[in-house]
C-alpha cells in the first residue's frame, strides 16, 4: 500500500483559492493524474504541470464536506495500460469559471519505495486503484458539485447503488433463500414470512440455519468450552463429573462449569414499511425484519456481537436463571439461601440445573451486586444486557412469526407459587 504525503496546493491553486474567498470565481475539479515521479514539497508549490503522466481519470464525484473542504472520488484501472509503472504521485486538476484548467494540488510519496505498482494489463486480471481525496478550498460554497457521467464508477458509487437497491428489495421483500425475515403488521397483528423463511415452520426447519443453531454447552470460569450437550462429559450440575481433555489441557473432575447456550453471530436489517399517526405521535405500523448468516448490502452485524469495538463470532447466554454460588463455602445455593450482603463480595452468579433462581427476599440483590457476582466468575462474564436480549427477540420473532410465544411454545413455569 502506497504511503503518500499530504496534498500540497500549488501557487496556481492558491491563487484560485484567493478568488474563491473573494467570490470572484468558482471551481470545478476535473481530473486526477498519476505519475512515477517523486516530488518534494517545495517543488510542488512551483509546479504548473505534472511530468511523466501515466494515467488520467475524470473526477467521478465531488462532495462538499464542510465550508472549507470537499471530497473527490476517482478510479483507475489497467485495462488500457501497456506498461506497468510505480504510482508515486497524484495530481488534482481544476478549472475556474472561465474554463482555465490548472494543476491545483499534488500528493507525492517520500521515495519510490513507498509507492504502489500499477501493472500492465495481462488480458487476465484487471487491477485498479480507488482514489478518495479531501481537498482544502477555503470556500466550499463556490465549488461546483457534480457526478461526472464519464468518470469510472468508484467503489463508493457501487456500494451506494447496491445499498439503494438493497433498501428497495428490503421494502418490497427479499426473495433470497439465505436471508430470513418476517413482515409484522402491528395495526392488525398479522405476520408474514419473507425470503428464506417462506414455507418454513418453527422448530426443525430452522435448526439447520447457522444463526438459529444454538448449542447448549459447559463453559469453565476462564471461558473455555469443555463439552456440548450430547457429549458424555456434559453436565448440568455446575462441576465436571468426569475428566475432560480439550486442546491438550486436562480439566479434572470437580472443575466448575456453567451451563450456557452458544449463539452464533448474525447480521440484521429492519425496514419500516408503514407508519401510524395518532394522538401519541407517529409509530411504525408495519415493518420487515431480516437476519442473515453473512453480511449483505445494507445489513449490519447485530450489536450483541460487538465486544469492546470488535466483532465476535459467538456469545454465550445462560441456559438457566441465575442462581448464586457461595465462594466462602464453595457450594451452589440450590435453595436460594439468602447470602448476598454488603460484606459478601466474592459470591458468583451461576447457571445450573435444579437450583432456585436468586431473589431479593432477604438479601441485597441490587443490580450492582448482581453485576459484580457475574464478574466474579471470571473475565468476560457479565449480566445479560439489552443487546443480547434483543438478539434472542429478533431470532424468535422470525422463527415463530408471532409475538405471542406462550401460544406458540407454551406458558412455561408461570402458574406455580414460589416456595420459600
Amino acid at each position: 500500500m502506497a504511503e503518500f504525503n499530504k496534498l500540497i496546493i500549488t501557487n496556481k491553486g492558491q491563487e484560485l483559492i484567493a478568488k474563491l474567498i473573494a467570490n470572484q470565481s468558482n471551481i470545478e475539479f476535473t481530473k486526477i493524474s498519476t505519475s512515477n515521479n517523486v516530488y518534494a514539497e517545495e517543488e510542488i508549490v512551483e509546479m504548473i504541470n505534472m511530468e511523466n503522466i501515466k494515467q488520467t481519470a475524470n473526477v467521478a464525484k465531488t462532495t462538499r464536506i464542510n465550508s472549507t473542504e470537499v471530497q473527490l472520488e476517482a478510479a483507475l484501472d489497467n485495462l488500457t495500460l501497456n506498461t506497468g509503472y510505480n504510482l508515486n504521485s497524484v495530481g488534482v486538476y481544476a478549472k475556474d469559471k472561465n474554463d482555465n484548467e490548472i494543476l491545483y494540488a499534488v500528493a507525492s510519496v517520500k521515495s519510490s519505495s513507498k509507492g504502489s505498482y500499477m501493472p500492465a494489463y495481462n488480458n487476465l486480471t484487471v487491477t485498479g486503484a480507488y482514489l478518495k481525496l479531501t481537498m482544502l478550498v477555503s470556500n466550499a460554497e463556490n465549488v461546483v458539485l457534480n457526478v461526472n457521467q464519464a468518470g469510472v464508477a468508484t467503489i463508493a458509487n457501487i456500494n451506494e447503488l447496491q445499498n439503494q437497491i438493497s433498501d428497495l428489495q428490503a421494502f418490497i421483500g427479499y426473495t433470497d433463500n439465505n436471508i430470513y425475515g418476517v413482515e409484522v403488521d402491528f395495526a392488525f397483528n398479522k405476520f408474514k414470512r419473507l425470503a428464506g423463511a417462506v414455507g418454513k415452520t418453527a422448530g426443525r426447519d430452522f435448526d439447520f440455519i447457522h444463526c438459529f443453531r444454538r448449542k447448549r454447552c459447559n463453559v469453565t470460569d476462564d471461558g473455555k468450552v469443555v463439552a456440548y450437550y450430547g457429549d458424555e462429559a456434559f453436565t448440568t450440575t455446575g462441576a465436571l463429573t468426569q475428566e475432560v481433555e480439550v486442546d491438550s489441557v486436562t480439566y479434572p473432575v470437580g472443575t466448575k462449569v456453567q451451563v450456557m447456550v452458544r449463539q452464533p453471530k448474525f447480521y440484521y436489517k429492519v425496514v419500516p414499511v408503514g407508519l401510524i399517526k395518532d394522538e401519541l405521535g407517529t409509530h411504525i405500523g408495519k415493518a420487515n425484519y431480516y437476519v442473515s448468516n453473512t453480511l449483505k448490502a445494507g445489513f449490519k452485524v447485530h450489536p450483541a456481537f460487538i465486544k469492546n469495538g470488535k466483532e465476535v463470532d459467538y456469545i454465550y447466554k445462560s441456559a438457566f436463571e441465575g442462581s448464586l454460588y457461595n465462594a466462602t463455602t464453595n457450594q451452589y445455593m440450590l435453595e436460594d439461601e439468602q447470602i448476598l450482603n454488603s460484606s459478601n463480595t466474592l459470591h458468583k452468579l451461576s447457571s445450573i440445573a435444579n437450583a432456585l433462581p436468586a431473589c431479593g427476599d432477604e438479601q441485597a440483590l441490587t443490580r450492582e451486586r448482581m453485576r459484580k457476582s457475574a464478574n466474579n466468575r471470571g473475565n468476560g462474564w457479565e449480566l445479560e444486557y439489552i443487546a443480547t436480549f434483543a438478539a434472542t427477540q429478533m431470532l424468535t420473532l422470525i422463527e415463530y412469526a408471532t409475538f405471542n410465544l406462550q401460544e406458540a411454545i407454551g406458558d412455561g413455569n408461570v402458574n406455580f407459587a414460589r416456595q420459600f
